[in-house]
């Protein structure tokens, strides 16, 4: 059993009013790529469960020797709802890319500088 880690680079930007992109950076990932199709994990598994305002996602990555790193990224408070059913999940080299739809169109830009994607607390 290997040990979980947070992935190494999270970073989050808004594409729009309705849109916010998530970059995880988790090293190791490689990706199966075809001019029609949507890239996916090649060497791993990875799993995004979005909530009302929050998502977590979990990857298992395999290296050439089939050594497993896990990856594990939660984040229990957004600055605001999304709408679960539309956000999606893309892939690229070493990046898990995470695209979250919001439910009302309204800026996230101040709450994402000061306080970043998590906006709760820690306990």
């Amino acid at each position: 059993m290997s040990a979980v880690q947070e992935p190494s680079a999270l970073t989050a930007s808004e594409v729009d009013l309705s849109t916010v992109r998530v970059v995880l950076v988790t090293n190791g990932l490689q990706v199966t790529s075809g001019i029609f199709k949507k890239t996916k994990p090649k060497n791993g598994s990875v799993n995004v469960e979005f909530g009302e305002r929050s998502f977590t996602m979990t990857a298992e990555i395999r290296d050439k020797k089939g050594i497993p790193t896990n990856y594990v990224q939660k984040i229990k408070k957004l600055p605001g709802e999304i709408d679960k059913d539309a956000c999606s999940c893309e892939y690229k080299k070493d990046q898990v890319i995470i695209i979250l739809k919001k439910k009302e169109e309204i800026s996230w830009a101040v709450q994402l500088s000061t306080s970043g994607l998590e906006q709760q607390e820690d306990e």
